[in-house]
């Protein structure tokens, strides 16, 4: 049965320090830990984070197996907010938005621009983006 007195924080900057479970805000509790096999083990854990628990990554893995689980409280692992409650990735999707807008609008724009010159020029059409005089 795995003992969680103690667990492993995952700061943002990946560091790493080993800390006492009482002081996170979470609890673990396990099921009996059963040998289904010489390869297979199961043992169930109930986690609950309260409301003032630490916002950060914990390595639940034991040490044989580390990384085996990885609990992230709050954020995305590894992405704290950093102006507010804005993360990262909103500002990502914000970007990519504002460009396929700005994209679309540039080939409206552009459309609307061929088309009136064609207008103006007395060409058809058909006849633009040729070497050919109209006739």
């Amino acid at each position: 049965m795995s003992d969680y007195r103690w667990i492993e924080r995952i700061d943002h900057i990946n560091t790493v320090s080993l800390v006492p479970l009482t002081e996170t805000g979470i609890s673990i509790t396990t099921s009996k830990f059963v040998q289904e096999s010489p390869d297979r083990a199961v043992e169930n854990l109930t986690i609950v984070a309260s409301p003032g628990a630490d916002q950060t990554s914990y390595d639940l893995g034991g040490l044989d197996c580390p990384g085996a689980v990885l609990l992230t409280v709050g954020y995305l692992p590894y992405w704290e907010p950093f102006i507010g409650s804005l993360q990262p990735v909103t500002l990502l999707v914000s970007v990519m938005i504002a460009g396929i807008i700005a994209t679309v609008y540039a080939f409206g724009e552009n459309i609307i621009l061929r088309r009136g010159t064609q207008r103006t020029a007395g060409l058809s059409p058909t006849s633009v983006g040729t070497n050919r005089a109209p006739s």
